[in-house]
C-alpha cells in the first residue's frame, strides 16, 4: 500500500509504469481541526489521469476520471475518514495510437477544489499493481520458507517423509481487479510410510487481520495455520484447532505434538 499525503504546498502525485496502471483508492484521511469538514470535502474531488506516453515525449492516448469526495460520505460519519475501496482500470473506448517507439503510462493523481491550511493534510491511501505483484512473491518466499522448517523437523523422526504435493492455484479477488493471472503454489504432504497423515495447502493470502492462511488438513479434520505479521515482515506462525477455540505458537514442539496425535 502506498500513501499519498498532500498539503498546502503539494496537490499532486504522479508515477510512471510500464503498463497501463489499474489503481485502488483505499481510503482518505482529511487531518484538520475544521469542525466544517463535511462541507469542504463535499465539493472536493480527485483527478485521476493515465496518460500514454513515447520515448519523445508524445501523448499517445490519456484517460482521466474525476473521483468525488461527497460520494463517500454519510450521515453517518462523524470522523472525517472516507472508506473509499474504489479500483480504476483506465478503460477507453479509444483505440491507442500506434506507435514505433518504447512507451509508458504515467499516472497522476490531482486534489482538486481543496484548499489547505497551515497544518492540514489530506492522505490517500492507494493500491497499485506492482503492491500485489510484490505481495504475492512475498506470500510464495514464506510458504517455501515454512515448507523447509517443517521439512527439518520431520527429518527428525524417521518413519516420517516429506513429499511436494499437487500444487494449488491462486486467483484472489485483489489480484483479478488487477489483472494478474492465477498463480500456482506450492502444498507439502507428510507420510508416514505410505500413508498421507497431513497436508499443508495454502488457502488464502488477502485474510482478515492476519498475512494469509495455510490449513493443514488430515483425514478427519484440520488445522488453521495463520501468519499474524505485518506486511513484508518477518512472519509470525500461530495454529489454531479447527473450530479456532484453541490457539499456539507453531513451532517444532507444537508440530511434533499434532503428529504424534496424528500417528498414534
Amino acid at each position: 500500500m502506498r500513501t499519498i499525503t498532500f498539503s498546502k504546498t503539494n496537490f499532486e502525485d504522479i508515477i510512471s509504469t510500464l503498463d497501463k496502471p489499474t489503481i485502488n483508492i483505499v481510503r482518505i484521511v482529511f487531518n484538520s481541526e475544521d469542525k466544517n469538514w463535511t462541507d469542504r470535502l463535499f465539493t472536493s474531488s480527485l483527478l485521476l489521469k493515465a496518460s500514454c506516453i513515447d520515448s519523445d515525449d508524445n501523448e499517445l492516448q490519456s484517460i482521466q476520471v474525476t473521483m468525488t469526495f461527497g460520494a463517500f460520505i454519510t450521515a453517518q460519519h462523524q470522523q472525517p475518514v472516507l472508506n473509499v475501496d474504489r479500483t480504476e482500470k483506465f478503460n477507453s473506448h479509444s483505440p491507442l495510437q500506434k506507435s514505433n517507439k518504447k512507451i509508458h503510462w504515467n499516472l497522476l493523481i490531482k486534489l482538486k477544489d481543496l484548499f489547505l491550511k497551515e497544518g492540514e493534510t489530506l492522505v490517500v491511501q492507494v493500491i497499485e499493481k506492482t503492491h500485489i505483484q510484490e505481495r504475492i512473491q512475498d506470500w510464495k518466499k514464506r510458504i517455501n520458507e515454512l515448507f523447509s522448517e517443517v521439512k527439518e523437523w520431520t527429518k527428525e523422526q524417521s518413519d516420517l517423509s516429506c513429499k511436494k504435493g499437487h500444487t494449488t492455484s491462486m486467483y484472489e479477488e485483489l489480484m483479478q481487479h488487477f489483472d494478474i493471472p492465477p498463480q500456482e503454489l506450492d502444498t507439502l504432504d507428510i507420510y508416514k510410510g505410505n500413508h498421507m497423515i497431513i497436508s499443508f495447502k495454502p488457502k488464502g493470502l488477502w485474510t482478515i487481520a492476519a498475512n494469509g492462511r495455510i490449513d493443514l488438513i488430515y483425514k478427519s479434520g484440520s488445522y488453521i495455520l495463520v501468519d499474524f505479521a505485518d506486511q513484508f515482515q518477518p512472519p509470525q506462525w500461530a495454529i489454531y484447532t479447527s473450530d479456532k477455540k484453541k490457539k499456539f505458537t507453531f513451532s517444532k514442539t507444537e508440530y511434533n505434538k499434532i503428529l504424534l496425535q496424528l500417528t498414534r
